[in-house]
């Protein structure tokens, strides 16, 4: 679906979802971008000259989870998310 300022918006996400994320990562998203989310679930396309992407909730997590482990791997503070003895408690409440 495509809105008025021709973004391809994604399906909605569900409140619970959201609340399952803000948990996972430790966070409170502002109000603006969980109201958002409830109509589209991330964006993306062009606003004039610029082109715009609105991450989705599962964009967050695989963002934070990467970031989170690239930092702290550069400080070689944590083995991959795989390894029993990883230290980053992001990475050890997100693995399976």
């Amino acid at each position: 679906m495509t809105n008025h300022y021709g973004l391809e918006l994604k399906p909605p996400v569900k409140v619970e979802k959201v609340k399952q994320v803000e948990s996972q990562l430790g966070v409170t998203f502002p109000n603006e971008y969980v109201e958002f989310i409830s109509h589209s679930n991330g964006a993306e396309g062009s606003i004039g000259e610029n082109y715009i992407i609105l991450w989705s909730v599962d964009d967050i997590v695989e963002f934070t989870i990467f970031v989170s482990f690239v930092l702290l791997s550069k400080a070689n503070a944590v083995s991959p998310p795989s390894e029993p003895n990883n230290t980053n408690p992001l990475a050890k409440s997100l693995t399976p």
